[in-house]
């Protein structure tokens, strides 16, 4: 079965820079899926450079349709570019930015409404792990950034698991302690309905690089990566890739 591979650029790469990386990128044959999340300033690049297993989406965007919101973009005025996926409730951006789960909330479902597939980040703390809280922080992030979905939405949204005491760190997380709250992740969203069989893809995303890769796209329970620094070279992203 394909695995999903998201490249989360983030601020990095110029135009020129991005282009070229996107030529090397799109020139290769691929046995996984392809998503790239440029910088907005990079996105036009999108309706240059194509292949039938690449993709692209948005690192960030607003909830609101239009008005006075200096600064922000939202997806109706990205419908041109190919926006296929947004990334949402990243923790750089609920760190940094101060985003609450009521905000990647609403993002969630103003990405359904545009026909966007969310890529909705969930992770807990190191602290939260040693004091056996991860369960419970799961399982009200994941409460919170999907209230008022409809069920049969829930497949359209992929689960981006990142505990953040793995984001750009030196190792990733232990693959056996992934596995088991990839699991419980499915767990909790299938307890959602009885009626709906719901089972999202559920990504992993934490220091994944060259060395750890395929132990985590071999495993049975995870769906595909979200990988950040290691992509930043074309080349790497194409050997994850193929």
């Amino acid at each position: 079965m394909n695995k999903l591979i998201v490249a989360n650029l983030k601020m990095n790469k110029n135009s020129v820079e991005m282009s070229e990386y996107l030529e090397k990128i799109v020139k290769e044959e691929y046995s996984n899926d392809i998503v790239i999340l440029p910088s907005l300033s990079n996105l036009f690049l999108s309706t240059v450079h194509q292949n039938e297993k690449v993709s692209y989406g948005v690192q960030n965007f607003f909830y609101k349709e239009e008005g006075s919101f200096t600064g922000e973009i939202n997806l109706k005025m990205l419908e041109y570019m190919h926006v296929k996926y947004a990334l949402i409730g990243h923790n750089e951006r609920r760190k940094n930015f101060k985003e609450s789960n009521a905000t990647i909330n609403k993002k969630v479902l103003n990405a359904l409404e545009n026909n966007v597939t969310p890529i909705l980040c969930i992770g807990e703390s190191l602290g939260q792990t040693r004091n056996n809280l991860y369960k419970a922080h799961l399982k009200r992030q994941l409460s919170l950034a999907l209230r008022g979905v409809k069920l049969a939405d829930l497949n359209k949204i992929i689960i981006a698991y990142e505990p953040t005491f793995a984001i750009g760190a030196e190792n990733s997380a232990d693959l056996l302690y992934v596995e088991s709250n990839v699991a419980l992740i499915k767990s909790i969203l299938k307890a959602k309905s009885t009626k709906v069989d719901i089972s999202p893809k559920i990504l992993y995303g934490g220091s994944v690089s060259l060395d750890n890769y395929e132990a985590f796209l071999n495993s049975e329970f995870i769906d595909g990566l979200l990988i950040g620094r290691s992509i930043l070279n074309a080349d790497n992203l194409i050997k994850i890739g193929r």
